[in-house]
């Protein structure tokens, strides 16, 4: 998702008093997949998390991804054991709130989510039925299904990734090891425009720079990532060196806005950090060991680059971690928080006050 920035003003008004613009308040909605159910928290002045009142929503069977759209007004959910996605909004207080149209329909077996930069669509991968379904988002934050309601995707679609200008997505195929390549045309529906390309084996989550130059995705049966440069008509092609090694079972990767660093969550208890160097290319930084048995799954930095959260699906918890000036991570002296059973995704928004 995107982040906005925000500051702190204090002046004299006309009158010679003091005028305060406070910053937003944070909040982080964790999806727990096998207790179907999604966990609430505001995030402190110190970053960690406090749960909401109520903590606790709890959606359909086998949620699996969360998205959030630009504004912070709506938030959708994936469910792959109900072949849906429920609709959410998101209340001053943070808390989500099921809309009038509680669900709405996708294709087979639906894993991620990805929100148009613009707000007016949405996609969600159908691992099952290989296809991408694709909605329209009213004012009221409510999807409908595009004049195209699928576009076909590889074997066995995983998760999706949109460029920053929203002109091109990019999805990575789990069963056939390669990358759709997608143009987005101005009705918001995609169009394959170039064949696929080939990643390593069990290409997952994708993470894409914010200057629109370079894509990272993992590769879960190698324990490595690869980079490509994205060209100026949004093609792919192979960085040198292509892959990167992380540590074992890579699912998740994510880049700090604020300082241009790559967090990878391994299951294997583990989250590799890296610096991008010129190019994009990225260099080892360091690398956290998480709880024993905890199986960091999905990851998420907070909006000022100083706080990272993850996961674990295995021991039913998030991590806290604070970004060093080296940009390594250590863990919060609170350093875990209870999720629910087996937190798949995380995410993170603000809302202004």
């Amino acid at each position: 998702m995107r982040f906005s920035s925000f500051f702190i003003v204090s002046c004299g008004g006309s009158d010679g008093a003091e005028i305060h613009v406070s910053s937003p308040s944070k909040y982080v909605y964790v999806v727990n997949y096998d207790g179907s159910s999604i966990s609430q928290y505001k995030v402190a002045e110190d970053g960690s998390l406090n749960r909401l009142a109520p903590d606790v929503i709890t959606p359909n069977n086998g949620p699996d991804d969360i998205a959030i759209t630009p504004n912070n007004k709506f938030a959708y959910v994936s469910h792959v054991l109900s072949n849906s996605v429920s609709q959410y909004n998101i209340e001053e207080n943070g808390v989500l709130s099921p809309m009038l149209t509680a669900e709405i329909a996708t294709d087979d077996y639906p894993t991620s989510i990805a929100i148009h930069p613009s707000g007016q669509y949405v996609y969600v991968t159908n691992g099952g039925s290989n296809n991408i379904s694709q909605y329209a988002i009213d004012v009221n934050g409510s999807l409908s299904p595009l004049s195209a309601p699928v576009a076909a995707g590889g074997d066995s679609p995983f998760y999706i990734a949109l460029d920053p200008s929203g002109t091109h997505a990019y999805v990575g195929n789990a069963n056939s090891n390669d990358i759709s390549q997608f143009l987005i045309a101005a009705d918001g529906t995609l169009s394959e425009s170039l064949q696929p390309i080939l990643s390593g084996n069990k290409p997952l989550s994708i993470a894409i720079s914010s200057d629109d130059s370079t894509l990272y995705v993992v590769n879960n049966d190698d324990n490595n990532l690869s980079q490509f440069n994205i060209g100026p008509d949004g093609s792919l092609s192979n960085m040198s060196p292509f892959n990167v090694q992380t540590s074992s079972n890579p699912f998740s990767i994510i880049i700090n806005p604020v300082n241009d660093t790559v967090y990878v969550a391994n299951i294997s208890d583990a989250i590799s950090v890296y610096d991008i160097s010129n190019g994009g290319k990225l260099a080892e930084n360091s690398t956290v060991t998480a709880a024993n048995n905890s199986w960091p799954k999905s990851i998420v930095v907070d909006s000022s680059g100083k706080y990272v959260y993850a996961t674990n699906a295995n021991s039913d918890e998030v991590s806290q971690y604070i970004v060093n000036s080296d940009n390594s991570l250590s863990e919060m002296a609170i350093s875990r928080i209870s999720a629910g059973d087996y937190p798949s995704s995380i995410v993170l928004i603000e809302i202004s006050n």
